[in-house]
């Protein structure tokens, strides 16, 4: 099965786009610069491999479930009308295209593309099929001490149950830092102080591990519960989060996937 979307984000609409998609704006040029597009790729389903292609040309290489390629990577500015580029991700054998989408990269702009969803959804549930996500990143350097968090909500909930509303928080009643409410297929940036982010055992009162809940009914769906995989983030340095992938069977939270996203230079 093949689908297709058209999306057309041009001058103006670029940057409401941009302020919809990170929280806090974002294109990398930084002003007055011509440089050309850039574009990351993730893969954020969980149910194998697959690849990225920008005009049918292989940009990815394969990805595995969790894996990105390394930074981004530039694609020739063309002059032309429609400015309309052609983005797909597929099996890497190329036997299934999951998802084709025609979209515009202007100059001096960065943006993450991340395959999120389940490559065979029942006919009922074609909202969780797998698709592309396209952010428009802040890569500014953050200010001081502080990391940036991009929180994008790409988790689904096991059949036949819909996915809520979810937030990014460290584990608590009175969290350190809590992103605003994050829709399916939608993200947030907060700039948080940098440091590790860790469980340290029941009941220890240093815990601050990260959960992304659902606001509305308590219930934890992803955290980063694992001691000896604590999250680091470094001053000045900017990281894509995910949910994502599926509940699973005994609906036991899955695992925050972090990506360090390269500042602009």
């Amino acid at each position: 099965m093949r689908f297709r979307n058209w999306t057309l984000i041009t001058g103006a609409g670029l940057a409401g786009f941009a302020f919809l998609t990170t929280g806090c704006g974002g294109s990398s040029g930084g002003g007055g610069g011509q440089k050309d597009p850039q574009i990351m790729f993730v893969n954020a389903c969980a149910d194998g491999s697959v690849k990225f292609f920008y005009n049918d040309e292989d940009k990815s290489g394969t990805l595995a479930y969790k894996q990105s390629t390394k930074g981004f990577l530039t694609v020739p500015f063309e002059e032309k009308d429609p400015q309309f580029e052609e983005v797909s991700v597929e099996e890497p054998n190329r036997s299934t295209v999951y998802d084709t989408q025609d979209q515009t990269f202007l100059r001096d702009s960065s943006t993450i593309v991340v395959g999120i969803g389940t490559k065979n959804p029942s006919d009922t549930e074609l909202v969780k099929r797998l698709k592309m996500i396209f952010l428009s990143p802040d890569r500014r350097v953050p200010n001081a001490s502080q990391s940036r968090l991009i929180f994008l909500h790409a988790f689904n909930r096991k059949s036949p149950f819909s996915t809520p509303i979810l937030v990014l928080k460290t584990v608590g009643d009175t969290p350190i830092f809590q992103s605003p409410d994050t829709p399916y297929g939608r993200n947030n940036a907060i700039d948080i102080d940098s440091g590790t982010y860790k469980f340290y055992g029941n009941g220890d009162s240093r815990n601050n591990y990260l959960e992304a809940k659902d606001p509305n009914n308590d219930q934890v769906y992803a955290e980063n519960k694992n001691p000896s995989r604590p999250a680091v983030f470094k001053p000045g340095k900017v990281y894509l989060v995910m949910a994502a992938g599926v509940e699973a069977a005994d609906s036991r939270p899955g695992e925050l996937v972090i990506v360090e996203v390269p500042t602009e230079e």
